[in-house]
């Protein structure tokens, strides 16, 4: 067809005219498509466009006959062209429907590599299928969001990684004297399983009961899975003394509270319960450590029983900071920011918002991080620590620096390097804070002398240089 123009036609006309053959026909190309069956949601003009590439604009697309979009293969696509003086044309194209495997995994078989071909039950071309962002690491139960591309389409799709296998084991079977006591997991031997198990007795047994008694163990795992495992247990002779049954070494997070009673009792020989004693009084939840606690017991003939159980306070853990620490930093940070506006806002909100008092938790940086968002109160380790780990929240580095001992008091507070080298970072508050730069944030060597000389207090930034680390010098 020879070129036409025509003067004061719009570009929608000519490209029209364009695609007319002899005849008044109109011409388009085919546009072979490839798509998931069921998910498929194509429409006519997805499977034509303009001669040489683009869209068809003044054209309308219409299925001749509708593709089948459930129905996994290829199968023709017939196309029906018509623009708006009544001119038709048609065109075939080729739809490709893919088959999804099942997207569930069994914990464990999941590859450790996801690929799109994983997916798929149909062997496809890699330029074809692809994800539009790294696939997750299936390694633990739940369910995963993925997109898969298909023909530059996105499908989101949502992969499981189930447990469906019960867990197995073998029995054992037990003997024992009366109040002895025994736990679920002293009946079974070789439990497996591909996710984790907690066991319970289907009913708890009698510890008292002379003779033979029947025991079920529940095996359950983290998929719902149940195994139920048959043992006995054989209770012969007589207990002479009381036994306290239950008591057990505890742990409990900083600042917990403990349930010295729950789960402990104490009994006479005949299995009657009597009255258990506890002595907590040395146990201090406020310190991390290593305390004792006694359990006691007397029967109403005098006999007299006693068990000693260990009771380990373990620091603050970071989840309890994290959730005290990020909604301020939430409030004062935002993605804008530069490091060193993150830095100043930090040094600005812990100067402000901690009073100063004489005594601060000095175990480590979590607790006095803690300590200083729990009760917005503490000394210069506080402000020092809960400092060091709203820097470190927001990603930016610090290290640590101490006043020399045998000076007249302890101090701490950091080094910082905002990309002009090392300073002084110090958000304590202090009462002669107008001779303190900044009051304290990123002083350079001498801006922090200069302080300790105008507040007569020449061991106020003293320290060894010599244990700062291999390369670090202080701006002077």
């Amino acid at each position: 067809m020879l070129p036409v123009v025509i003067v004061g036609l719009t570009a929608a006309a000519v490209l029209v005219l364009c695609l007319l053959l002899p005849g008044g026909k109109l011409k388009a190309e085919a546009a072979d498509r490839v798509s998931l069956a069921g998910l498929c949601a194509l429409q006519p003009e997805d499977f034509a466009h303009a001669p040489g590439g683009g869209a068809l604009a003044g054209v309308t697309v219409s299925f001749r006959k509708a593709p089948d979009m459930d129905k996994h293969g290829t199968q023709r696509v017939r196309l029906l062209l018509t623009d708006s003086e009544g001119r038709k044309g048609r065109v075939t194209a080729k739809l490709r429907l893919l088959r999804l495997r099942e997207l569930d995994f069994e914990l464990g078989e999941a590859p450790s590599v996801l690929t799109p071909q994983d997916l798929l039950l149909d062997s496809a071309n890699n330029l074809a299928v692809s994800f539009a962002e790294l696939p997750p690491a299936l390694a633990a139960l739940g369910e995963y969001p993925v997109t898969l591309k298909v023909d530059q389409q996105g499908f989101p799709l949502t992969l499981r990684v189930v447990d469906t296998i019960p867990p197995t084991a073998k029995a054992v079977s037990r003997e024992g004297q009366p109040g002895q006591v025994w736990g679920p997991e002293d009946f079974v031997q070789n439990v497996a399983d591909r996710s984790e198990v907690t066991l319970r007795f289907a009913e708890k047994p009698d510890f008292f009961l002379r003779g033979t008694q029947n025991i079920t163990v529940i095996i359950t795992d983290e998929g719902g899975n149940i195994t139920e495992v048959k043992a006995a247990l054989k209770i012969t002779g007589d207990a002479v003394t009381p036994i306290i049954v239950g008591a057990q070494d505890i742990e409990v997070e900083r600042y917990g509270t403990i349930a010295y009673r729950a789960g402990v009792t104490a009994y006479d020989p005949r299995g009657s319960e009597i009255e258990l004693v506890v002595d907590s009084s040395g146990v201090d939840t406020d310190f991390p450590g290593e305390y004792s606690v006694l359990y006691s017991a007397a029967d109403a003939a005098g006999q007299t029983v006693e068990q000693r159980v260990k009771v380990t306070v373990l620091p603050v853990g970071k989840d309890k900071v994290d959730a005290l620490a990020d909604p301020i930093l939430a409030q004062i940070i935002d993605d804008g920011m530069t490091d060193t506006q993150k830095a100043k806002a930090i040094h600005a909100w812990v100067n402000a918002n901690i009073a100063y008092t004489n005594d601060g938790e000095k175990e480590d940086i979590l607790d006095g991080a803690y300590n200083g968002l729990k009760l917005r109160q503490g000394d210069c380790y506080t402000y020092y620590a809960l400092a060091k780990y709203m820097l470190e929240r927001v990603g930016i580095e610090s290290l640590d620096i101490e006043r020399i001992p045998g000076t007249d008091m302890a101090h701490y507070w950091l080094l910082v390097n905002l990309g002009e080298g090392w300073r002084h970072y110090d958000a304590t508050r202090v009462k002669a804070a107008e001779y303190r730069p900044n009051n304290g944030f990123m002083m350079t060597e001498s801006q922090a002398q200069a302080f300790c000389s105008a507040t007569h207090q020449p061991d106020f930034y003293t320290y060894d240089p010599t244990l700062l680390p291999e390369g670090v010098v202080i701006v002077e």
